[in-house]
């Protein structure tokens, strides 16, 4: 989607999909090794991949262009994971399991309050499963959760009409049961409506409404900012990682304004997400150029940035390749 603005296709960096006899993904330089301290405990190592360095070109080359390394890292990656994870994402109510999982809190009494709401909803059985579930998944890195949820869809598709509603009740539960939103839960929401509502009802395409830039300003100048403010410390950081962003789109006509960490709420996001999903692709793209480069501007990418750059390129019809995570926690 992204076009010839970006960069080149960067070198693969596995030469096959699968591994030699006798050799395991944690064998593997560069992906499986990156996939295998994703998946371990989180230590110092780990944790600190979540803000590595890269280089700005990288970044810019891996969103919204998926090759055949992206196909390589997700196959990787359920051979990596724990097989009760890759049982559960297979199979419809597996799948709801694990989406629950990756919803539960990591505040200790939180969590205890949003399991005793799924025991209310749910069977004892199913509850077991989920119990056991979060012992195998807590400890995995922030970064893989992303990925998680991507490949649990084609299961969460094969629901029955009831088990989706139950399901969604239950996602929107968990979400409100610490009655504040953040990043991984806002993106999933959005995630889970595009890709699956369309399965179980009926849902209008929208019609493209935007043909000139300087209509969309204001969404622009809203999701820049929160894309800049959530990869920064302080405002002023935050407001240079958005200039290099906006100079992009100002010079297609789009005079966008910094706006303050304050008015960055999700229903500013979600509002401008909607008016932008009804852009011209052209303007989607040249959009999605702009959130790269302020993403990229400080030379690195946080899971919580990675997070909102991906329900952004998700809701406007552009969802990032999988590999994204791993290039973006590599050091140069």
């Amino acid at each position: 989607m992204m076009g010839v603005s970006f960069v080149p296709e960067p070198k693969p960096l596995i030469p096959s999909l699968s591994p030699a006899e006798g050799e395991s993904v944690a064998d593997r330089p560069g992906e499986g090794s990156f996939i295998t301290r994703l998946l371990a405990p989180k230590d110092g190592a780990t944790e600190s991949m979540a803000s590595a360095a890269i280089d700005a070109k990288d970044a810019l080359a891996n969103v919204g262009v998926p090759v055949g390394r992206h196909l390589i890292y997700v196959a990787n990656l359920m051979e990596a994971l724990p097989e009760q994870v890759r049982r559960a994402a297979r199979e419809p109510r597996g799948a709801t399991d694990l989406i629950y999982v990756l919803l539960l809190s990591p505040v200790e009494s939180v969590r205890e309050a949003q399991l005793r709401l799924l025991k209310s909803r749910l069977s004892s059985e199913a509850s077991l499963k989920i119990s056991a579930l979060l012992s195998v998944v807590r400890d995995l890195n922030e970064l893989i959760k992303i990925p998680l949820v991507a490949l649990a869809f084609p299961a969460l598709r094969r629901l029955s009409l009831p088990e989706y509603a139950a399901f969604m009740e239950n996602t929107a539960a968990l979400i409100a049961a610490d009655r504040q939103v953040d990043l991984f839960e806002f993106a999933l929401q959005k995630m889970l409506r595009r890709h699956l509502e369309p399965k179980f009802k009926p849902v209008p395409k929208p019609d493209a409404r935007y043909s000139a830039l300087n209509e969309l300003t204001v969404f622009c100048s809203t999701l820049l900012s929160a894309l800049a403010h959530a990869g920064q410390d302080t405002s002023n950081e935050a407001q240079a990682a958005f200039e290099r962003g906006a100079k992009l789109l100002k010079q297609d006509g789009a005079d966008c304004k910094f706006v303050a960490l304050a008015a960055c709420t999700f229903n500013a996001v979600e509002a401008a997400l909607d008016g932008l999903a009804r852009a011209a692709f052209p303007l989607k793209k040249l959009f999605l150029d702009a959130c790269a480069l302020t993403v990229a501007a400080d030379g690195r990418i946080r899971p919580r940035e990675a997070e909102l750059l991906r329900a952004i390129a998700d809701s406007l019809g552009c969802p990032m390749p999988p590999f994204v995570f791993a290039d973006l926690c590599k050091t140069k």
